[in-house]
């Protein structure tokens, strides 16, 4: 669980996609867009952890074939 603070920009669009929010904007737009919408949910965003946060910080490795 990782918390307001500690979301990258594809978590924090994440966030506010699940929301039907604007998904646009640099990180601190996106920050300050989710931490209102946390507060019209009745949340504490100082509080508040988001699921599955920490496990999306990794960064994955694809393999790339050509035909």
């Amino acid at each position: 669980m990782s918390k307001l603070c500690g979301l990258n920009v594809v978590q924090l669009r994440e966030e506010l996609q699940k929301r039907s929010l604007v998904t646009s904007g640099k990180k601190e737009v996106l920050v300050a867009r989710l931490r209102e919408a946390l507060i019209d949910e009745g949340k504490n965003p100082d509080e508040f952890k988001f699921d599955g946060a920490d496990e999306d910080n990794e960064i994955s490795t694809g393999t790339f074939t050509t035909a």
